[in-house]
C-alpha cells in the first residue's frame, strides 16, 4: 500500500512541475530519481538502472521513432505540407 502512495506522490510532483511550466526533459530526469529515493535505492543502484534503461532495445527503438518523427516534421515543414496534413485531419 505504501508503494502506491509513493508512486502517487511522484505523479503529483510531475503534474505540479508541468503546471509550473518546467521543461518536460527535466521532469523526465527528475521523476526516476524521485522514485529511486522513495524506494530506498542507493545512488549506485539508481545509476545502474539508468544505464540499463538507456541500453534497453525498447528504449533505443522509441528514441529512433522520436527522431524519425522529428525529421519527418522538418521535411514536411520545408515542403509546406504539414499545414495541409493537419487541415485534412480536422
Amino acid at each position: 500500500m505504501t508503494e502506491i502512495i509513493k508512486l502517487l506522490v511522484v505523479i503529483a510532483v510531475i503534474i505540479f512541475l508541468i503546471r509550473r511550466k518546467w521543461k518536460l526533459g527535466y521532469i523526465m530526469l527528475l521523476a526516476p530519481l524521485l522514485i529511486g529515493v522513495f524506494f530506498d535505492l542507493s545512488p549506485v543502484q539508481i545509476g545502474k538502472n539508468i544505464i540499463w534503461a538507456l541500453i534497453d532495445p525498447m528504449t533505443l527503438k522509441l528514441i529512433g521513432i522520436i527522431i524519425l518523427v522529428y525529421i519527418l516534421s522538418g521535411v514536411l515543414r520545408k515542403v509546406e505540407s504539414l499545414k495541409d496534413l493537419v487541415d485534412s485531419l480536422q
